[in-house]
């Protein structure tokens, strides 16, 4: 059975309750199968009964007697049915009394291809143009997670795990018949971010493979900051200033933006000063600075537990200035 088979055959099922008519009709549906395979056994192995049938479809039905071999055949056991099959209105029972002996090749296809053909067909002929699309969107999104696991760098393990998580509700998606317009939304939005955070990542380290050829540093010792850039953090520390080999390649960017900048390829980088620092002509003139000021203080009384206050401060080079500021006390002990 197909997966729209399966789907319907399941509502069907449910649709049908729990009194005990349902539970009949339920398991008559369900025995289609048996049933064939009942005919067919009884035109392949003509007088046998219901016993030699279940001890070769359902063997755990089948309880073999404690007694030793049978004198005239020794290839086979005695036993009985189990207690399952034993019960009065049994579907088994039922099912084998009313099988003929029909061999398989003339028994009616449970399976019929041809008629789930035509529905195929007629399912897609009836389909809007809006319902199609949205059909096609599981295949777009799993061909888009397959460009991106292509395009994957093993230095950003963080975006491998982000695919997978992507491709479990693409997949979920996909078993839906005609997924709704907000799933299709919010998957794509998820792979857009993804695919946003790889280019960024791979952008960074082109920036920085190239940054660490102009500062004579190896990549894999800036391969950490790139991977915490790409990661999306807003502030990621550098001890060591310039002196460590990230430094000395965000020297080396600076320098060569300011010589593109300025248009004069003969400015070259300053030497050193006594320190060992780079000059600070390596760096452009900033568009702006920024203050910020953090502390915890007792407010409004001496002894109010200690809340935090902010002040924030920037100032541009177009003689701007601006500030701000968040205060706050306790509301406990004034």
């Amino acid at each position: 059975m197909t997966e729209d088979q399966l789907e319907e055959h399941a509502e069907v099922l449910v649709q049908l309750g729990t009194d005990e008519e349902g539970v009949e009709l339920r398991a008559r549906m369900q025995s289609a199968c048996l049933l064939s395979d009942m005919q067919a056994f009884k035109a392949a192995n003509p007088g046998c009964l219901l016993e030699d049938f279940v001890r070769w479809y359902s063997p755990r039905d089948w309880i073999e007697a404690d007694d030793a071999v049978d004198e005239r055949e020794t290839s086979s056991r005695k036993g009985s049915l189990s207690s399952r099959m034993r019960l009065p209105g049994n579907v088994w029972q039922d099912v084998w009394n009313g099988a003929k002996p029909i061999p398989v090749r003339r028994q009616k296809r449970l399976f019929d291809d041809t008629k789930e053909g035509e529905k195929v067909l007629h399912f897609l002929a009836s389909l809007r143009p809006a319902d199609v699309v949205l059909g096609l969107v599981p295949t777009l999104l799993h061909a888009a997670i397959c460009t991106a696991l292509e395009n994957d760098d093993p230095l950003f393990p963080f975006l491998r795990k982000a695919l997978a998580s992507v491709a479990s509700n693409v997949q979920l998606l996909s078993k839906s018949s005609v997924p709704s317009v907000e799933q299709c939304e919010d998957v794509i939005g998820m792979l857009s971010n993804v695919e946003a955070t790889l280019s960024r990542a791979k952008a960074l380290k082109a920036t920085f493979e190239r940054a660490a050829s102009l500062a004579g540093v190896r990549f894999e010792e800036v391969e950490g900051f790139v991977e915490e850039l790409a990661r999306g953090v807003p502030n990621v520390d550098l001890p060591g200033g310039s002196r460590t080999p990230v430094g000395r390649a965000l020297l080396a960017l600076f320098r060569q933006s300011r010589k593109l900048a300025t248009d004069a390829s003969s400015v070259e980088s300053q030497p050193d000063n006594d320190d060992g620092s780079q000059s600070a002509v390596d760096f452009p003139s900033p568009e702006r600075r920024e203050y910020a000021l953090r502390c915890f203080v007792r407010r409004p009384a001496p002894y109010s537990s200690p809340t935090p206050q902010y002040m924030y401060c920037c100032s541009s080079s177009s003689g701007d200035l601006r500030l701000a500021a968040a205060f706050s006390r306790d509301t406990v002990f004034q």
